[in-house]
């Protein structure tokens, strides 16, 4: 099997709604930045940030994301075209960065060693996106979510 038919089996949630492909590979960026930073110094306001940045990201309140917004204002002084992407991946991708920062900031105090793992979780996942554009929701929900509604019994 190529790297291509394995990408092409995967299976993403698809939304009408759009976002520009260089401002979500710059956030996951940011992501990834303020990842290694938190590995460095532990500080333990980062995964306070990072959460309330997925929270706003993943309900659909990109406005509300710090480092959305900021990608998106460096996006725009850029003289490139802007490519547009579906937006359901990354908005269930930044549901699971999320759910790993609410693991960071929950242990941060009392297994300090289970948050930077899953800070170090949260780099590798941000930066496959931001440098290799590979979408870790899509691999996620292709190989947790699928599996679970194909599972499900069918309703009546």
């Amino acid at each position: 099997m190529t790297d291509d038919s394995w990408f092409a089996s995967l299976v993403c949630p698809v939304s009408f709604e759009r976002a520009r492909r260089d401002v979500v590979r710059l956030t996951a960026f940011f992501v990834a930045l303020l990842a290694a930073a938190y590995l460095v110094t532990r500080a333990s306001w980062i995964p306070v940030v990072l959460l309330v940045d997925f929270l706003a990201r993943g309900s659909g309140r990109r406005a509300w994301s710090p480092l959305g917004r900021t990608a998106q204002w460096l996006a725009t002084r850029s003289r490139r075209p802007p490519v547009l992407i579906d937006l359901a991946p990354k908005q269930f991708a930044a549901r699971v960065g999320a759910v790993l920062t609410l693991g960071m900031v929950a242990t941060h105090w009392v297994w300090p060693l289970v948050a930077v793992g899953l800070a170090g979780v949260l780099c590798v996942f941000a930066l496959l996106e931001s440098v290799g554009n590979v979408c870790v929701g899509c691999l996620l929900y292709t190989h947790l979510m699928v599996p679970l509604v194909r599972r499900r019994p069918p309703t009546a």
